[in-house]
């Protein structure tokens, strides 16, 4: 294959993987010129070295891939991708096998190098947890945007948890982002950044099945 064919194909891949939204997404993600993306895929220009090791450590792209080799990305082993990948499509299964060691190897893995052991990265729904506001004319973000994603990692204690830090509670109605206040008469007692969505309703602590903290965000 041309690299114009290559660039398309590997584009189409990383979107139908759910990696990235589209071309500008892919751009942003990588920090690369979108002029330069369009002349690489009208066939202006190779797809050059550099750009090429960033699809190699952004996504796991197989290097080789660029050579002809039908092989997309790097063997996904999940022993050395640390970062269990749960998109809200997923969501209904990992609430279902997250005691099941077999099904959580057998979903997605990525590599997440910031953290050492493993993490989770969960999407966002909903505005409970993000806000906006126009000042001057420039728009400033609290909290997270529906769509973007966390990285957050496993809480093993209760009494492990901090006041007005930011959690993934998974509960026997699903998973929810909530600003963590205390525990008070055996239930937790939460708060949303949005405080149209507060007063939070207290959730009893035997219905919370796991909790993560949130590391990281990723828009």
């Amino acid at each position: 294959m041309t690299d114009t064919q290559l660039i398309k194909n590997l584009l189409e891949t990383l979107v139908n993987k759910h990696l990235v939204k589209n071309e500008s997404d892919l751009c942003r993600q990588l920090d690369y010129s979108t002029g330069n993306l369009s002349k690489i895929k009208s066939g202006e220009r190779n797809i050059p070295q550099s750009l090429k090791l960033q699809l190699q450590n952004h996504f796991g792209v197989n290097p080789k891939y660029f050579d002809g080799d039908k092989q997309i990305f790097l063997s996904n082993d999940s022993k050395t991708k640390n970062m269990v990948y749960v998109p809200l499509k997923a969501v209904g299964g990992f609430l279902a096998g997250y005691e099941n060691k077999v099904y959580l190897d057998g979903i997605e893995h990525r590599e997440f190098p910031e953290i050492k052991g493993q993490c989770f990265c969960f999407e966002v729904e909903g505005f409970s947890m993000y806000k906006s506001k126009v000042i001057d004319g420039e728009i400033y973000e609290t909290g997270y945007k529906p769509g973007s994603f966390v990285v957050a990692t496993k809480v093993e204690n209760f009494s492990w948890l901090s006041r007005h830090k930011d959690y993934v509670f998974q509960t026997t109605d699903g998973l929810i982002i909530k600003r963590y206040d205390q525990i008070r008469n055996d239930k937790f007692q939460l708060l949303s950044i949005n405080e149209e969505y507060n007063p939070v309703p207290a959730i009893p602590t035997k219905a919370v099945k796991g909790i993560y903290f949130i590391e990281k965000k990723i828009s």
